[in-house]
């Protein structure tokens, strides 16, 4: 056997075993697939919130401060209204202990989710600090005199970070990959073992990419561009060989 073919035999296989059955040969080994990638989608939730003693005037000043909102985003940022979804209002209401009156407060409550894919790292970079300006503008915590006439108004954010927007592609890539060494692998022992039929017989994810959880949280202060990341799956494949 030529010592060249053993030693590269020996740098792609990590675990081979041989088992007989049948005048046949399986042998299963584990083999790495990687990827690198740069997530280019952004994702910022935020969560709106108002109070009042007046529950149609609340009504009126919440509709109105968040039609406002999603105006100004869509006015001066890359967002269009397929980009921005609300969830379903929350009413909620509370006794408020004054020790005088008591009076009744009536809440609302409501999220935004903003979506936004990009063509490259500058462009979601630039599009990230430009809404992010935009949220700021518009938290009435730091306009108190534009939202007086509701008593309380608040905006919090609960998430911001790049994604995959397109993990299923990323995933076949990985796939690919992973066939394409393979082919070589089959090749190569197909010589070794001085055999004229080599099949692939069985493939098994045994740890994922998790592309779905690959998340970049974003520095609201001072936003990043995104960096790249290395993905990499491990599969044990089968092949046989009569």
């Amino acid at each position: 056997m030529n010592n060249k073919l053993i030693s590269l035999f020996l740098t792609f296989i990590l675990i081979l075993t041989v088992t007989v059955i049948a005048h046949a040969e399986t042998i299963s080994l584990l083999s790495n697939s990687t990827l690198t990638a740069t997530p280019q989608s952004l994702f910022i939730a935020v969560e709106i919130t108002g109070a009042d003693e007046n529950k149609a005037h609340l009504k009126n000043q919440f509709t109105t401060y968040i039609k406002k909102f999603k105006k100004d985003l869509i006015d001066n940022s890359s967002l269009s209204s397929s980009n921005i979804s609300q969830s379903e209002i929350i009413n909620s209401s509370y006794i408020k202990k004054t020790g005088y009156n008591n009076p009744q407060v009536y809440e609302k409550r409501v999220q935004l989710k903003l979506t936004l894919n990009h063509k490259n790292t500058e462009e979601i970079q630039a599009n990230t600090e430009k809404i992010i300006d935009l949220i700021a503008d518009n938290n009435p915590r730091y306009h108190n005199a534009q939202y007086n006439s509701l008593s309380e108004l608040e905006l919090d954010y609960e998430e911001a970070y790049y994604f995959f927007a397109n993990p299923q592609k990323l995933e076949i890539q990985l796939f690919n990959n992973l066939l394409q060494q393979n082919k070589r692998k089959s090749e190569t022992l197909a010589q070794l073992l001085a055999s004229n039929s080599l099949t692939l017989t069985k493939i098994e994810e045994l740890k994922a990419a998790n592309i779905n959880n690959q998340k970049q949280k974003i520095n609201r202060k001072q936003p990043q561009v995104p960096k790249e990341i290395t993905l990499k799956t491990t599969f044990r494949v089968e092949y046989q060989l009569k």
